[in-house]
C-alpha cells in the first residue's frame, strides 16, 4: 500500500509538472474532505504524511465539553461522558477527561467507505487543476505576443487544438488561420499567443497566425539586429496569405535596415516567406517625412505628386493653389508691366499716439458689449457633458503617371490599400492627366475640354510672341463682387487692370484699399517689371530699349530710308543733265 501510494505521489508529480510538497498538500486535503464528509461539514483533522515511506496518518480533532446540552456541532465537539468512553490511549493520560481538552482520534482511512474516498478523490483532482490553471496563468501571461511552437492534436470544424507541451493546451481558431492553410494531426505549427481567455473550464490560450505581430516576431526570430533592437519594425500592414507590407527604421546610421531584414540574398526575408506559405512581403525604409513615406509605401509604383489634406480641412500641397501652381500653369506667362515715374509707393506713416488710443477705447467698449450682451437671460449656469470630437480623417491624394497608376493600385486595389493601412492616411489615386486638368480648372474655372482649347490657343499666341490675356473671372483670389465692380468701370481682363495703381483701384466703387492691396499682389505675382519711357507719338509709356542698341538700330534704320527715298537718288542725276 505504501509503494503504490509513493508510485502515484511520482505520477503526479511528472505528468502534472507538480513538486512533492505540493502533492502532499494535496493528500492532506483530500483526507480533510473525506473526514468531513464521514463526521460533518465542521469536523476537523490532522494528517501526516511520510514522504519516504508513504504512510498516512489520520487524527481527528473533538474538543470536550461539560454535559450533552453544551454541545452546539457534534461533529467538532463531544462531552465529558462520551470521552470516559473512548479507548484507554486517550491523550489526557491516566486522569479522567475535563472540558476544554482536545481528544486526538486516530482513525483508520480503510472505515471511511465509498462516499469519503470519493470526496477524497474529487478534492485531489479538483486541487490539481487549481494548480494547474495557476501555472498555466503564471508561465504565459508574460508571453502574450510572442512566438510559441506546438503540436497539432485534433482539428474540429476548422478548429485546431494545439498541444504546447505535453500539458498545455491552445485553440487555434478558424478565423486566425491563413486561407488556404490546412493543418494536420501531428504537424508542428508556430503560432502567435494572441490573447489568455478566462472560461469556467479554467484559462485558455488563444494563437493567431493571421495577426500582424505574426510577421514581426518572424522577423525578430530570423534577424538577429531587429531581436536586438537595432532595427526597428514602426509599422506592418498585412492581408494574411497574400501579401505584407513593413516599414523598418534603424537606430544605427551604418546598419541598412532594408538590407538587414533582406539579408544576404534574400535569404532572411525568404525563411519568412517560407513560414507564411509564400506571402508576398514588402519592405520599405520608415521615415518622417510623410510625403517620402507614402510614396515609399506605394512601391514599386513612382509617385508624381503627394498631396496631404489635414484636420479642419485645410490642404498642404506645396503650392497647388500658390505663386508657384500659376508660373508651372501653361496659361499664364510672366508679362510686362508699365509703371510711370510717379508709380513710387508712399512712404510709412504710424498712426499717431491719439488715434491708437481711439482704436484702443473702442475695442474695449466693444467687448464690453460683447460681454454684456453674452450675459442677459442666463439665471444659472448649466453644466453640459463635452462632446468628445471623433478624430479626424487623415486623407492624401496621390498622383501618377497613367503607366504607373495600375501599378500604384495593385491587384483589385490590393497595393493602395496596404499603403493606406501603413501610412494611416486613406490614400485617392487619380491619374496626372486628370491631376493637371483638375488643376486648371479649379484655377481659372475651366472644364477640361475648355481648358485644353484654352492651352492650345496659349501656346500658339506665345510662339507668335503675343502677350496672353484673359478674363478676370479666371483670375484666382478675385472674388466675383470685386470682378463685377471692375468690369462696371469697364475692366474686364487682366491686360486691362495690369498698369492701375492703388490710388486708382480705392477710387472704382465697391473696391476698398484691403481689396485694392489683393489685387495689386496677384498682378505682381502674374507680372514682372520692365524699364519705361514715354513715347510721345503713341502718348504712353513704352518699354525702353538699351542706348547702345537704339543707336545700333538708327544707323541700320537710316541706311534703308536713303536708299528708299527716289527723290535722294535722283538729285545727282538732274545735276548731270
Amino acid at each position: 500500500m505504501a509503494m503504490e501510494i509513493l508510485e502515484a505521489f511520482s505520477q503526479l508529480t511528472r505528468e502534472k509538472a507538480l513538486d512533492r510538497s505540493e502533492v502532499i498538500e494535496l493528500v492532506k486535503a483530500g483526507m480533510l474532505a473525506a473526514v468531513r464528509r464521514k463526521y460533518g461539514a465542521e469536523a476537523n483533522a490532522e494528517t501526516s504524511v511520510d514522504p519516504t515511506t508513504g504512510e498516512i496518518a489520520i487524527t481527528r480533532l473533538v474538543e470536550v465539553v461539560p454535559t450533552t446540552a453544551d454541545i452546539e456541532d457534534a461533529s467538532r465537539q463531544m462531552s465529558v461522558e462520551e470521552a470516559r468512553r473512548l479507548p484507554p490511549e486517550q491523550p489526557w493520560g491516566s486522569g479522567d477527561p475535563e472540558p476544554g481538552m482536545v481528544a486526538e482520534i486516530p482513525l483508520d482511512f480503510r472505515t471511511f467507505g465509498r462516499n469519503a474516498i470519493q470526496a477524497a478523490k474529487q478534492m485531489i483532482i479538483q486541487k490539481v487543476r487549481e494548480e494547474e490553471r495557476e501555472r498555466i496563468r503564471e508561465e504565459y501571461a508574460d508571453k502574450i505576443g510572442q512566438l510559441v511552437t506546438g503540436t497539432v492534436q485534433q482539428v474540429d470544424r476548422g478548429n485546431a487544438l494545439v498541444f504546447l507541451d505535453r500539458r498545455t493546451e491552445a485553440i487555434l481558431p478558424a478565423r486566425e488561420q491563413v486561407r488556404r492553410e490546412y493543418l494536420r494531426q501531428g504537424e508542428s505549427v508556430r503560432s502567435l499567443l494572441l490573447d489568455i481567455k478566462e472560461t469556467s473550464k479554467g484559462p485558455q490560450l488563444i494563437l493567431s497566425r493571421t495577426h500582424p505581430d505574426f510577421v514581426k516576431q518572424l522577423f525578430a526570430l530570423e534577424v538577429p539586429e531587429v531581436y536586438q533592437g537595432i532595427v526597428e519594425i514602426r509599422a506592418i500592414a498585412r492581408e494574411p496569405g497574400s501579401r505584407s507590407k513593413i516599414a523598418v527604421w534603424s537606430r544605427d546610421p551604418h546598419v541598412d535596415p532594408v538590407g538587414a531584414c533582406v539579408g544576404l540574398k534574400g535569404s532572411r526575408v525568404q525563411a519568412v516567406v517560407s513560414e507564411l506559405g509564400g506571402e508576398r512581403i514588402d519592405i520599405v525604409p520608415w521615415t518622417d517625412d510623410l510625403r517620402q513615406f507614402i510614396a515609399q509605401a506605394l512601391s514599386p509604383a513612382e509617385v508624381y505628386k503627394i498631396i496631404l489634406h489635414e484636420a479642419g480641412g485645410a490642404i498642404d500641397d506645396s503650392g497647388l493653389f500658390g505663386g508657384e501652381a500659376f508660373r508651372r500653369s501653361p496659361f499664364v506667362k510672366p508679362q510686362p508691366r508699365f509703371r510711370g515715374p510717379t508709380a513710387a509707393p508712399a512712404p510709412f506713416q504710424p498712426a499717431s499716439p491719439e488715434e491708437t488710443a481711439a482704436v484702443l477705447d473702442a475695442s474695449k467698449a466693444a467687448l464690453e458689449e460683447a460681454r454684456r450682451e453674452a450675459g442677459r437671460g442666463i439665471e444659472e449656469p448649466v453644466e453640459v457633458e463635452p462632446e468628445i470630437p471623433a478624430a479626424p480623417e487623415k486623407r492624401a491624394t496621390v498622383v501618377c503617371a497613367e503607366d504607373q497608376l495600375s501599378l500604384a493600385i495593385g491587384r483589385a486595389g490590393q497595393n493602395v490599400r496596404l499603403a493606406s493601412k501603413l501610412t494611416g492616411y486613406k490614400i485617392d489615386l487619380i491619374s496626372k492627366s486628370d491631376y493637371l486638368a483638375k488643376e486648371e480648372e479649379i484655377l481659372f474655372g475651366r472644364k477640361p475640354e475648355a481648358a485644353s482649347q484654352a492651352a492650345e490657343a496659349g501656346t500658339a499666341a506665345l510662339a507668335a510672341g503675343e502677350a496672353v490675356d484673359f478674363a478676370l473671372t479666371q483670375v484666382p483670389g478675385i472674388a466675383p463682387e470685386t470682378v463685377q465692380a471692375l468690369a462696371a468701370r469697364g475692366y474686364a481682363t487682366f491686360n486691362d487692370i495690369i498698369n492701375l495703381e492703388v490710388d486708382e483701384l480705392v477710387a472704382i466703387p465697391g473696391i476698398d484699399e484691403r481689396t485694392a492691396e489683393l489685387l495689386m499682389e496677384i498682378i505682381d505675382e502674374l507680372t514682372v517689371e520692365v524699364d519705361e519711357e514715354w513715347d510721345e507719338d503713341a502718348e504712353e509709356y513704352v518699354e525702353a530699349e538699351p542706348a547702345e542698341e537704339e543707336a545700333g538700330n538708327a544707323e541700320v534704320t537710316a541706311e534703308p530710308e536713303a536708299a528708299g527715298d527716289p527723290e535722294a537718288a535722283g538729285e545727282p542725276e538732274r545735276a548731270e543733265e
